[in-house]
């Protein structure tokens, strides 16, 4: 006899998980550009060694990459939901998310070369 599995649980975008998930995104930001920023201390330790630095470099290529992945996976859930308002909500994360990307591009773009 087959075994049937229960279908999965929609995911579903209250008001709730928005405010949280635009929470989660402005911290990991945050976070990421008080690294490459050295926010709160005169001089943080260095990713490297030697007489060269990787910290600018590691930390922009990880907020860009935090914005992507945000902007990329929002867009894919906007896209699979068929509720036009879950659908929406998430199209508006996506938005939010590559305004994100854009502007990590232009801040710390400078720092990936």
């Amino acid at each position: 006899m087959p075994v049937r599995l229960s279908p999965a649980r929609s995911v579903a975008i209250t008001r709730k998980a928005f405010l949280i998930s635009l929470t989660l995104l402005g911290i990991g930001y945050v976070w990421l550009a008080g690294l490459i920023g050295h926010w709160g201390s005169p001089r943080a330790p260095s990713i490297g060694g030697g007489s060269y630095s990787l910290d600018r470099f590691v930390y922009s290529g990880l907020i860009i990459l935090l914005a992507a992945a945000w902007s990329f996976g929002a867009l894919l859930l906007a896209l699979v939901r068929k509720d036009a308002a879950l659908s929406r909500r998430a199209l508006i994360l996506s938005g939010i998310g590559f305004c994100a990307l854009a502007g990590a591009c232009w801040i710390y773009g400078k720092n990936l070369h």
